[in-house]
This record gives structure tokens, sequence and C-alpha cells, in this order.
């Protein structure tokens, strides 16, 4: 003969078992999202240094590039002065001695 009493005792701490494996469940489901919330964060904020270094490197990039571009102009204006002093010089040579000049220059070129 089946015992009411006991089934229904049965019943309860069969889903009581079953409630501290759920309650398990989702403390081990809270620990993992904790842990991916970690991580995540972690990434986030290496993330965000190598951005700020990236960054600084630019800044950095473009200043020197800056320099050089002005360094370049100023060479570019003195190779044009040498060039026109050049080319005074070659001027003067040639109204002092005139034409012999010329071949003497092509054939020392």
């Amino acid at each position: 003969e089946v015992n009411p009493c006991q089934t229904f005792f049965e019943e309860v701490n069969k889903l009581r078992a079953e409630v501290h494996t759920l309650q398990s469940n989702l403390n081990a489901s809270h620990h993992h999202v904790n842990q991916l919330k970690t991580e995540q964060f972690g990434q986030l904020v290496g993330l965000r240094t190598q951005v700020h270094h990236l960054r600084s490197n630019l800044k950095d990039s473009d200043h020197h590039v800056n320099q050089l571009k002005h360094e370049l102009r100023a060479q570019g204006k003195y190779i044009e002065r040498l060039a026109q002093e050049k080319h005074l010089l070659e001027q003067q040579l040639e109204d002092r001695y005139g034409h012999s000049n010329k071949r003497l220059r092509h054939h020392h070129c």
C-alpha cells in the first residue's frame, strides 16, 4: 500500500534537490559572467592604453614629419641660392674670359 505522506515527502525532497541544483548552476553562471566581465574590462583597459600610445606616437610622428618638411624647405631654398650663385659666377667668368671659358669647361666635364 502506498503511503501518501511518504510519496509527498519524496516529491518535496526531489524538488528540493532540483532547486539546490538550479541554485548551484545559477551561482556558477553568475560567477562565470563576473569572470567574463572582469576579462572584458581588462581587455578594454588594455585597448584604451594601446590607443593612447598609438595616438601619442602618431602625434610625435606628425611633429617629426613637419620638422623634416621644414628642413627640406630650408634645404631647397639653400640649394636654389647656391644654384643662383653658381649661375652668377658662370656669367662673371664668361663676361671676364669670353667664350674660350666654355671650351675649357666642356673639356673638363
